[in-house]
């Protein structure tokens, strides 16, 4: 048949039939043809096709090749495939750098799955330098709709400046999910008296949260900042009876805990 005459999305619509029908090679190459000419749908399909279905074999550069066109002109599927493939190595070397590149990309074409993923990078700092302002930036897109309690409260702590709203969300984060660092913040939130009223004996009480019993190698892996209010707080009684040999207990864990960061 001449497809000559035909316009790229009649090719495509062909080439799907001719892959129902289990004609698969004639399918392919229809799909080609309309994905060469441009057509979007062809060459994401073409990705998939090579890249998860078993109708041919697996070829992750072929894959790539088709995704990285649809991407080019901005379709949300094929930017997080690209992204992917670079993340994990999938026909292309690894580069987190260009994987973050199409990921944010994605994000800024509405994919909220990306702008997700680019905040939570920024937020955790693990392959690029931790910003709590950037994670914002992209958490934003989105409104934190999908954001845990405990990251949703950290953006209004560190970002917003917002504490009294931090401090509601990391009591939600420590009754409904148990995370023991929002009791941290809970007790560093009474400690300071940011978001609520200071009040050195529930600040203890947080700080120590899944402390139990006061030996001094429980304490080797609070964050030290933990250990430092709490051997304060002995040291100069505050909301506890004053105890000088366990807060120089503390701040032993506290310089132990700072050693291992």
């Amino acid at each position: 048949m001449d497809y000559s005459t035909m316009e790229a999305e009649e090719i495509y619509e062909r080439g799907c039939e001719l892959l129902d029908d289990g004609e698969t090679d004639a399918g392919i190459e229809l799909l080609k043809v309309a994905a060469e000419m441009g057509y979007v749908d062809a060459q994401t399909h073409l990705g998939d096709i090579y890249c998860y279905s078993d109708i041919v074999e697996e070829d992750c550069e072929e894959a790539l090749k088709w995704y990285r066109l649809a991407a080019e002109e901005g379709d949300i599927t094929a930017l997080i495939e690209v992204a992917e493939a670079y993340r994990y190595g999938a026909g292309v070397e690894e580069d987190f750098e260009e994987c973050l590149k199409w990921y944010k990309l994605a994000a800024e074409a509405g994919a909220k799955e990306a702008m997700y993923t680019v905040g939570y990078e920024y937020y955790h700092g693990d392959e690029v330098e931790k910003s709590y302002e950037e994670a914002y930036k992209w958490f934003a897109m989105d409104g934190f709709r999908e954001l845990p309690y405990y990251i949703c409260a950290d953006m209004y702590f560190y970002v917003d400046k917002d504490y009294e709203n931090a401090f509601r969300l990391y009591c939600a984060s420590l009754e409904n999910d148990g995370y023991e660092d929002a009791a941290y913040k809970i007790g560093e939130m009474y400690y300071y008296g940011l978001g609520t009223e200071q009040d050195y004996g529930l600040a203890i009480e947080y700080l120590k949260y899944y402390e139990g019993d006061f030996e001094e190698d429980d304490f080797d892996f609070a964050p030290a900042k933990v250990n430092y209010m709490l051997a304060e707080m002995y040291k100069n009684g505050w909301g506890v009876e004053q105890n000088l040999n366990e807060a120089e207990k503390l701040f032993r864990a506290a310089e132990k805990s700072e050693q291992a960061q």
